[in-house]
Order: C-alpha cells, then structure tokens, then sequence
C-alpha cells in the first residue's frame, strides 16, 4: 500500500516491539482489505493471507474477512479482482467462505458479522483485527460493538496510507477515529512492509514448491502480478504468526512448504513456552492430541462454550498422535490447553470438532 511514516503513540497504542508477538497464534482473527481503487497490491496481498493462515495451520481462527472496503468510490473491475483473490484463498488454502464480506455489495453484514465476533469476545478469547485498507470499516465494525467488549480486540496497521486516508461522503473515519471510540481496544503499528514485500519481491519460488498443494501455489503466484511482487498488506498477516516485521519471499515460501491440505476442525496450538507445536483433532467421539515431543506435558484441560471443563492426564514419555483418556466430545467448539508442571499452559486454542 501507499508509504507513509506515523510518528507517536496514542492512548492504547502498543509500540509492536512490546506488544505481545505472534498474536495470530492464540486469538482468533478478522482481517479487512481494500483493492477496489487506488493500489492493486491487495489482490495479491489478500490470497497471501490464506497461504500464511495455511502455513500455521490457522485457517479454523479466520472468524471475518472483509474486502472491497473502499466503500463509496470504487472500480467495478477491481472489485472482481478482489472477489477472485478473496474467494479463491479458501477454496486452495482452506477456511470458511461463510465468513467473507464483499463490501461493495454487503458491508452491512460484514459490519454486523464483527459485530458478533468482537461481542463474544473475552480475556480468555480475544479478536485480532488486521486492517489492510482505509479505516472506514474498521471503524463502523469496531462502534458497532458493545462497548464493554472493545477491550479484548487488537487492531493492526502499517501503512499511514491506510490510516489518514479518507474519500468522499461514505469515507470519513481514519486510525485516529478508531483509537477516539471509548472501551479501550489496543493498537499497534507495525514498520510499512513495503521494504521486503513491495513491487522488489520475487516469487517465482512459488511455482516450484510443488507437492499436493502445487495447483494452490501457481493460482497464488497469478494473484500477486496486477501489481508485481507487491504483497505488503500480508506482512500484517505474516507479523501476526511470527512477530517478524521483516519477512521477505524466502521466509514466505520456507514456511509455504508446510503447507498441506486443509482438514477442517484440526487446529494448530502453538507452544508458548518450547519450540514446536501440538496438534488436536476429533475423530468418533474422542479427542487426540499430537505431542512433539516427550516430557512436559502432564495434562489437557478441555471447556465447552457453556464453560463445563473435563481433565485428563496425558500418558507420560508419549509423542506424537495419542488418544486422550477420558474426554469424549460431541460436534462442537471447544477451547483446549495442555499442561506442563503446576499446571502451566504449554499451548492453548480453540478446536472444532466436526464427525
């Protein structure tokens, strides 16, 4: 997008260096683009979101995805770009098209589908809201909420562009609006991603990886070429999984080869505490989880929406695919946490058990 540098910190501004890395990982996530005017690199940017979801196996924690949100002024033809990108991201890399929002055509769901998330928010279960266009949008979801729940939503930034850009009689709202609503929602501004993913990168390694996901991989590389190379807006996307703010193409593509096909209800929970992750998945009626590896590990902790929490010891010195004893699950969402000693979370997510 547009380069532009921002300078200070306002109230509930979090400077990226000190807020909490890798947000992506444990929050569930929303993610807002423009694309209809002014800068092709979101029809790129946009399918490069699905892949690095994919990547981490975070496609389940996709809960909205808004496009097209230069509401008012618009280009019809690059709004179809976008509906392509968009919509094309969970057809190859998975996740649930009930959540995407073209703007141009629906922005009164979109706005009413964040509305539903962020309200349902809490300390335990909190939104992370990537903002990849003007801040219109972002503004009337973030008002639209109850007050009381803004508090647990995280809104990210880099390009100052994006934040002081305002348009016409239907765009009036800027980053500054959004920080001026009152019910203290967090902000941090990361470096513009232009550096490493603007029109300088190279992604012709996309279409060599190969493997099952080689067909996603090549519709991937046609997204980024309106705009060459550009796919700054990701970098928000990329910073939200890592906590890196200066991924280039080859960190993209080293970690696109993780990538397999998308199985929903399996959900990556990402360790807080040791390198790798573990994985928890619902097969029949009983819960399994995949340890990487031996030692720590001496329970799960699982609670349904209603808050009914089940526990059970995890059999020690096993790794990888176990049965957990003890906990049986219908269809159904449930937040999941493994425990090392003292009861320590290890890792903890949510997971959709679908049979």
């Amino acid at each position: 997008m547009k380069r532009s540098m921002i300078a200070g910190l306002a109230l509930g501004m979090l400077s990226a260096s000190a807020a909490n890395a890798q947000l992506g990982l444990t929050y569930r996530i929303a993610i807002s683009h423009d694309g209809n005017l002014h800068d092709k690199d979101d029809w790129g940017a946009s399918a490069f979101d699905f892949a690095i979801l994919a990547a981490f196996k975070r496609q389940d924690a996709l809960v909205h995805f808004d496009y097209n949100d230069h509401v008012g002024l618009t280009n019809g033809g690059w709004e179809a770009e976008m509906v392509t990108s968009s919509t094309g991201g969970p057809k190859n890399f998975g996740g649930d098209p009930k959540v995407l929002f073209d703007d141009m055509k629906n922005v009164a769901g979109a706005v009413a589908n964040f509305k539903a998330e962020g309200d349902k928010s809490t300390a335990t279960d909190r939104l992370l809201f990537i903002v990849a266009g003007p801040m219109e949008v972002p503004w009337r979801c973030l008002n639209a909420m109850d007050p009381a729940k803004r508090q647990f939503v995280t809104f990210v930034s880099h390009s100052g562009w994006n934040d002081n850009h305002t348009d016409g009689p239907q765009l009036t709202h800027t980053w500054s609006s959004l920080q001026s609503l009152p019910g203290g929602a967090k902000f941090i501004h990361i470096s513009d991603q232009n550096a490493k993913l603007g029109t300088s990168a190279n992604w012709g390694g996309l279409k060599t990886i190969g493997g099952p996901m080689d067909a996603a991989f090549q519709w991937l590389f046609t997204r980024q070429q309106g705009k060459p190379g550009d796919v700054s807006d990701a970098g928000m996307t990329w910073y939200a999984m890592t906590g890196a703010q200066n991924g280039g193409p080859s960190d993209f593509i080293t970690k696109f080869k993780d990538i397999t096909p998308w199985t929903p209800g399996t959900t990556n929970l990402v360790s807080r505490n040791f390198e790798g992750s573990l994985k928890v998945a619902g097969t029949g009626n009983s819960l399994q989880v995949n340890l990487p590896f031996a030692g720590i590990f001496q329970g799960i902790t699982v609670s349904d929406l209603s808050g009914h929490r089940i526990t059970s010891a995890i059999p020690q010195g096993r790794t990888g695919w176990i049965d957990i004893p003890g906990i049986a699950l219908a269809n159904g969402e449930y937040f999941v946490s493994v425990n090392g000693p003292n009861g320590v979370s290890h890792a903890a997510g949510k997971v959709n058990i679908l049979k």
